[in-house]
């Protein structure tokens, strides 16, 4: 029990101090003075009882018997020594009590007392230790490469730290990685289930090919006939176009019959040509780019670009000059000459590799554009301003003349291939002759250059051979498109 008055345990003196256990000594006396109390009261009812009186003698008269003790004393009596005892046990029990614990508490004193003298000393033969500790001085650098270590230590468990986090990350991220990895498979399953029905379906598709590329031969070999039936009658129609235009030539007035016929078939070799025009290329307008190399930056591809005029007003003159195009007749040409007034390119005469210029007059002479060197060669006038060329009748438009930056076809009897850029209006210098009505001795302009004016102005300022006209270094047109 703690007494709060004081903040002691009164049955434990050891836990405090020396004046303390003095004030607070157990009061025992007390106790054995109850102890004595209760003997003597005890010793007076033991001594009013009665008891037994010796015989009478002789001399006294003898006494009458006492009374019997009544039940009320032996009740008392019985009550008087139970309360003695159990007061005498507490007496002995407490005194009993207190000196065992008195002896426990000195015990535990005791040791404690020694416990904290062996820890003094230990304290101090330590304190010894680190001052010679600190005196030596391999010690002290022994002591700071283990300070060092510690400091490595503890960097090392910061690192050990950082991977841990890291780790951490790293399994997050694995887990995400295994989860879009368990989604990527069932993914990779639907696209296999998809494959295998787009192989399925790819199979039919290549059936179904099949079958039409036996369809699609038979109709080729079927429009090809028609096809060469049809070349073969344009080029008898040509033919008979250019015989009769020589026929013209030689002629000095045409007769009215005459007259009529040739319209009648340069109206329908234009309807042909326009035809055929919308069906192989479109209806236009029509966008053309050239790819120069000019000797100034040979490394660098100079553009010129062309749009042509409608293609109703020349449909014969575009429409070859696309079929040209087409077949890449015009790659590996050149711009040859310059002057003032124009710049002249795309004949096959002049190339910068002989062989381009042989290989290139045997296709025009294969398709049928311009004659064979045999034919050529045999023919009765070997003039090369009167030598045939690709068109069947020269074309021209009075809303399209030869105004500045405009691209017309070489040749007043039969243009082309090639073809030539005026650096100025010429339009008076290159009007039709008209002296019969009919516009056929004229060079058709057929474009104007949109893009590449400046790319012109170097051509022109390339140095000229002897004659004036013909460049020292020609310009090689690489390529020639239809972009549009």
């Amino acid at each position: 029990i703690v007494d709060r008055r004081r903040g002691i345990y009164p049955f434990f003196p050891s836990l405090t101090s020396s004046s303390e256990r003095r004030k607070t000594k157990p009061k025992t006396h007390n106790t054995q003075k109850r102890v004595k109390n209760a003997i003597i009261i005890i010793i007076i009812i033991m001594s009013s009882t009665p008891t037994k009186s010796s015989p009478p003698s002789s001399l006294a008269p003898p006494s009458p018997p006492p009374p019997p003790p009544s039940t009320l004393n032996i009740v008392m009596l019985y009550m008087t020594l139970l309360g003695i005892g159990a007061i005498g046990g507490y007496g002995a029990f407490h005194v009993l009590f207190h000196e065992r614990c008195h002896q426990i508490m000195h015990a535990t004193e005791t040791r404690h007392k020694a416990s904290r003298e062996e820890l003094r000393k230990k304290y101090v033969s330590a304190l010894e230790g680190q001052r010679q500790c600190m005196s030596d001085t391999s010690i002290k650098t022994e002591l700071h490469q283990l300070q060092g270590k510690l400091e490595a230590q503890n960097v090392l468990a910061d690192k050990h730290h950082d991977l841990l986090s890291k780790q951490e990350d790293t399994m997050s991220q694995l887990t995400s990685a295994t989860q879009e990895k368990d989604r990527l498979s069932q993914t990779l399953d639907a696209t296999y289930q998809e494959l295998e029905r787009v192989q399925q379906s790819l199979k039919d598709m290549t059936r179904n090919v099949h079958e039409l590329s036996v369809q699609k031969i038979k109709l080729e070999s079927s429009l090809n006939k028609q096809v060469d039936a049809l070349k073969q009658q344009a080029n008898d129609q040509l033919l008979e176009l250019r015989q009769v235009r020589e026929e013209m030539g030689r002629c000095e007035h045409w007769s009215p019959i005459f007259q009529r016929q040739f319209l009648q078939a340069k109206d329908y070799l234009q309807t042909r040509s326009y035809q055929s025009c919308r069906m192989e290329f479109g209806k236009g307008p029509f966008q053309i780019e050239f790819a120069l190399r000019l000797p100034d930056k040979p490394e660098e591809s100079s553009i010129l670009s062309v749009e042509l005029f409608p293609l109703e007003e020349l449909p014969h003159t575009i429409h070859v000059f696309l079929t040209l195009i087409h077949m890449h007749m015009y790659d590996g040409t050149t711009f040859f000459a310059s002057n003032r007034a124009q710049i002249e390119g795309g004949s096959p005469d002049y190339t910068q590799d002989p062989n381009k210029s042989i290989k290139l007059k045997e296709r025009y002479a294969k398709f049928g554009f311009l004659p064979s060197s045999d034919e050529h060669e045999n023919s009765d006038n070997n003039n090369h301003n009167n030598a045939r060329g690709v068109l069947g009748i020269n074309e021209y438009s009075t809303s399209f003349p030869h105004k500045e930056y405009t691209l017309g076809l070489s040749g007043r009897d039969q243009a082309g291939p090639g073809f030539f850029v005026n650096m100025v209006d010429n339009s008076s210098s290159k009007a039709p002759l008209d002296n019969k009505g009919d516009n056929l001795h004229v060079e058709p302009a057929i474009g104007k250059i949109t893009k590449g004016h400046g790319v012109l102005k170097r051509i022109q300022r390339i140095p000229k051979k002897s004659d004036g006209y013909q460049l020292e270094q020609m310009v090689l047109i690489e390529s020639v498109r239809l972009i549009r």
